[in-house]
Order: C-alpha cells, then structure tokens, then sequence
C-alpha cells in the first residue's frame, strides 16, 4: 500500500478489490443549534450550483474510475 496523500476525509478507497469514491462538494459554515444546522443543511441540498457541482464531482469520479478497473 502507498500513500498519495493525507485528509481526514475519506475520498478514494480500495477494499478488496473494491473501488468506493466520495466526492467532496458543497460546504457550509455550521449553525449555532441544531435546528440553524438543519437550515444551512437544507440550504446546501436545494441550491442547483451545489447540486452541479456534486453531479459533476461524481460524474468525474465514475470516468475515474471506469478507465482504471473492470466491471
């Protein structure tokens, strides 16, 4: 195993010869409570330019992916 870089989320992973991604997009700033937190939070899954952003995050990953593995 090689290490190509270090984060405290998890992107890429291989498991027994299993490929997981998780693309990492859209962020916000945290709420004072729990229900300031579940705002932003429904802000962030409503807002079309986040949700490009992600759709275009997995969709590159899936390319990714695709060309360096088998079905």
């Amino acid at each position: 195993m090689y290490i190509i870089g270090a984060s405290p989320e998890l992107l890429v992973r291989v498991e027994d010869g299993e490929v997981t991604i998780h693309p990492i997009a859209g962020t916000r700033r945290r709420g004072l409570d729990p229900h300031s937190d579940q705002q932003l939070a429904d802000e962030l899954q409503h807002d079309p330019k986040e949700r490009a952003e992600h759709v275009m995050l997995v969709d590159l990953g899936r390319n990714d992916v695709g060309r360096v593995s088998a079905p």
